[in-house]
């Protein structure tokens, strides 16, 4: 049997001062029996295996575009295969309107400069619940669907046909 999985995805610019709120998210994660999994990047990805040093880590095999777009297609891939998973994304800029959820890779990595949404519109995509941590001028209004807040700074993305689920752990 598959456990359940909480994945991190965010900026590779997002500061040290978002340490505090990270390592939070990462406590709830914990405390609710999920297992942690993360990239190998800078910024979040660092933030997050600082706060769970025994987090599951998806390696790129080098720092190319297409290795961090294969690193973040398996993040997603992975929770999509895993029932009960959620992804939390840490961005630091809005997204691109041209990223939008799909369950192809192509249909969500199109060279818009964020692999954090990108990685968010893939796993909303194959069907992850999709939690955001950001200001709401940071959020799509443009995918289908809607965001409720989870609590202040967390918002979950509730695709057009789904019901909304009452928290994030």
């Amino acid at each position: 049997m598959v456990s359940a999985l909480c994945g991190f995805t965010g900026s590779r610019h997002l500061s040290a001062a978002s340490a505090p709120a990270v390592a939070a998210l990462v406590a709830s994660a914990q405390a609710s029996g999920l297992a942690v999994v993360v990239g190998c990047a800078r910024g979040a990805d660092a933030l997050v295996r600082s706060a769970c040093p025994s987090a599951r880590v998806l390696r790129a095999a080098s720092q190319s575009p297409a290795a961090l777009v294969a690193r973040s297609v398996s993040l997603a891939r992975l929770l999509a295969a895993s029932p009960g998973s959620r992804l939390v994304a840490l961005p630091a800029s809005p997204c691109s309107p041209s990223v939008r959820p799909s369950s192809s890779p192509s249909g969500c990595f199109v060279g818009a400069g964020s692999g954090t949404w990108a990685t968010a519109a893939l796993a909303a995509g194959l069907g992850v619940q999709v939690f955001v941590f950001a200001p709401v001028a940071l959020l799509p209004a443009f995918w289908s669907g809607s965001w409720s807040q989870v609590s202040p700074g967390l918002w979950q993305f509730v695709p057009a046909v789904c019901a909304v689920q009452a928290a994030l752990f």
